[in-house]
């Protein structure tokens, strides 16, 4: 007969050498998601634009504050009246062609989505500018 040990130890050995032989791929936590986010429709006005100093490239920094049209039931997604970093969609500095081809300019409103997360660890809120291209 086994005793309670025996199996103990049968057992911690079967698990361990589960996570030895489990492909690293596979074992490789999900980092963000999957994610779902509820939308709400509003304007935002671009407040502020500014070149970079970056001799590299002609990027320029853009700031927006977002007003919603509906009303934002979760509190930590109030946005109204606070400044934003405009960013492309590839997460980058908007370039002297991007913002000349969006039309942007300070005091131009443009629609948007505020995107807040209902399920899942990703960013909480994102604001997507409907018109713009990338």
């Amino acid at each position: 007969m086994i005793s309670k040990i025996s199996l103990i130890s049968i057992l911690a050995l079967v698990l361990l050498s589960y996570g030895f032989l489990v492909n690293a791929d596979d074992a490789s936590p999900i980092v963000g998601g999957p994610c779902a986010y509820k939308q709400y429709e509003g304007r935002a006005r671009i407040t502020s634009l500014t070149q970079r100093t970056n001799p590299r490239d002609d990027s320029y920094e853009v700031k927006f504050r977002f007003y919603p049209t509906q009303k934002i039931t979760e509190a930590f997604a109030h946005l109204d009246g606070k400044e934003h970093l405009l960013l492309t969609k590839r997460q980058a500095y908007p370039s002297a062609s991007f913002i000349q081809g969006n039309g942007i300019e300070i005091g131009k409103e443009f629609d948007c989505i505020l995107k807040v997360i209902v399920k899942g660890t990703c960013t909480p809120t994102i604001v997507e500018f409907l018109s713009f291209m990338d």
